[in-house]
Formats: C-alpha cells, structure tokens, sequence
C-alpha cells in the first residue's frame, strides 16, 4: 500500500521532500513488517528521507486487553507493554539510515478529568494520566538520536 502511494505520487509528478508515514502496530502490523517498508522504500526512493510523523501505543486501556482492537501483534496496554513498544520501535528505526525523525501522536493524551479516567480510556501519550509524571516510553523516545 505505501509503495503504491508513493508511485502514484511520482507517476503525477508530485514534489515532495520526505516520505512520511504513520505507525500504530494495532492498525499497521508487526514493526518488522515496518522494517521491511522502510527498506522498500530506502530502495525505491534513497534520495528521499523518512519520518515516522506519529506513532502511539497505549500505557492503559481496557481494549487493549479484551481484544476490542487488533492487539494481537501487539505488547499489552500498560505502562511496561508501552516502554517495550517503543524501546522496539527505537531499535528498528535506528537500523534504517533513511529513517531521519520520529514522532509520537498527541504525548499529552490521557484521559484526565473525562469518565475514562482510571477506567484505561484513550490512555496513549507520554504522561500518566493520574499525576502528570513522565513515563519510561518518553525516555525510550529520546534514544532516537541520529
């Protein structure tokens, strides 16, 4: 599907300077079936620089858990199961030079002062939404360092 976007692009003569994708594992398969895409496309097109432009994975959420979304690809919806996701995602796009940025969708998403709060509600940003603190996949984020 990717490379089909992108030769569309090129067959209409549409100029762009970075290929920029999206990547949440419940809608987009395993990171290694990313890993294969960005070595497509670092074949395809080498001139042109990749960003994953957002990405997510939820620290709480009850879906995550009952099945409600394809999470069988997946780490479990907590805390640990976000950290591991995104230590794995790091790892991957560390091994892809063509791969120059990585963001994370909505860091500030938690369902504080909603009826989700405390009931795993769309609960996939940076920071717990009880206290505000930090969480250990905003400090797996930072090893993205090219």
């Amino acid at each position: 599907m990717t490379e089909g976007f992108y030769r569309r692009l090129e067959a209409n003569n549409v100029d762009y300077d970075i290929i920029g994708l999206s990547y949440y594992p419940m809608w987009h398969n395993t990171i290694e079936y990313l890993g294969t895409t960005l070595d497509k496309l670092a074949t395809l097109y080498p001139s042109k620089p990749v960003m994953i432009v957002e990405a997510a994975y939820y620290y709480e959420h009850d879906g995550v858990n009952r099945g409600e979304e394809d999470f069988t690809l997946c780490k479990p919806g907590t805390v640990e199961g976000q950290r591991q996701f995104t230590a794995e995602l790091v790892a991957e796009l560390k091994r892809h030079s063509n791969v120059t940025g990585l963001f994370w969708w909505f860091p500030e998403e938690n369902s504080f002062g909603t009826p989700f709060q405390g009931r795993g509600g769309l609960n996939r940003g940076l920071f717990n939404s009880r206290n505000g603190n930090a969480l250990p996949a905003l400090y797996e984020m930072s090893r993205f360092v090219k």
